[in-house]
């Protein structure tokens, strides 16, 4: 029985994609999960197990599944498209392994847009940007464009876009896939702060076991199932423990 008490609830979500010159085939298969504020959830598995696929559906981002899914006790499928594109602006956040930066702007225009698309006011927008930015230890660099910024930079301008309207949950997809080790630690340790500063959920979809190590719980997706598992041992990425700012 599904209840409000979950942030996030999935029941038996399905979702297809269209093969060229082909049956369609079935990427997330019956997957059932619940997320509650505060937490945060590592999902694992092999390229092709469907991850992304069910990072696209709980973030809001894609509709076209089979099942049921709620977001803050409201029926996703029931929504109409304005009210979900409103919940979407102004509910979930998002990180990327490629940052997804638009390039022509700078970083304080970069971290507004959320705040605009959740119809804040443009100063008002701006002075949320602005925390956000300083919170990420980017304060300084607010006029600066993507390709003025290291890719540790551009993911960080890309955690501030992604907390600037207090989101009930970020989704983030592979959020050091593209960095070396030491900005990644860097990385990991100003998203995990941000989250927790903020008592956010957090659905991190991610190939590195001590990276999924640091998350509260821990699934893995297999052919497009979904199984709550146990971690390995943080080891490597930290130099064999688990560093401060994680416990």
């Amino acid at each position: 029985m599904m209840t409000a008490s979950y942030l996030l609830e999935a029941s038996d979500v399905c979702v297809t994609v269209p093969v060229p010159h082909g049956a369609a085939l079935e990427v997330v298969k019956d997957v059932g999960i619940r997320i509650e504020a505060g937490v945060s959830c590592s999902i694992q598995g092999k390229s092709g197990s469907g991850k992304t696929s069910l990072l696209s559906v709980l973030g809001l981002l894609n509709t076209s599944y089979r099942g049921s899914l709620r977001f803050h006790g409201d029926e996703v499928h029931s929504l109409p498209d304005r009210r979900l594109s409103f919940m979407r602006a102004r509910h979930v956040g998002f990180v990327f392994q490629t940052y997804s930066l638009v390039p022509h702007l700078n970083a304080l225009d970069n971290v507004m847009l959320p705040a605009l698309h959740a119809r804040c006011s443009r100063s008002k927008a701006a002075s949320r940007a602005r925390l956000a930015l300083t919170s990420v230890g980017l304060g300084s660099r607010a006029a600066a464009r993507p390709s003025q910024l290291s890719g540790g930079e551009q993911q960080r301008v890309a955690i501030a876009r992604a907390i600037v309207n207090h989101p009930s949950v970020v989704m983030a997809d592979e959020p050091t896939g593209a960095l070396d080790t030491a900005t990644a630690e860097d990385v990991m340790r100003i998203l995990m702060d941000s989250v927790n500063d903020e008592g956010i959920a957090l659905v991190m979809v991610t190939h590195d076991e001590d990276i999924a190590a640091l998350c509260d719980r821990h699934y893995t997706m297999t052919g497009g199932h979904l199984a709550e598992t146990t971690p390995s041992d943080p080891d490597g990425l930290f130099g064999g423990a688990v560093p401060r700012w994680a416990v």
